[in-house]
């Protein structure tokens, strides 16, 4: 894994998840590279509103 990274559990609905992944395989990504690039626009989308986040 990269060192770079953090690792997320989660649950989500069946129903939810398949749709999720099928979603996923249509854009050509993993069911993975789907959900990081959902959290990658929502921080995205944020600190355009909001500022630039710092973290450590």
């Amino acid at each position: 894994m990269n060192d770079n990274k953090e690792e997320l559990t989660l649950s989500v609905e069946k129903d939810i998840f398949e749709k999720f992944n099928y979603i996923a395989k249509h854009n050509g990504n993993s069911f993975d590279e789907e959900i990081e690039k959902g959290i990658e626009e929502i921080v995205r989308d944020f600190e355009k509103e909001h500022g630039e986040i710092l973290v450590d």
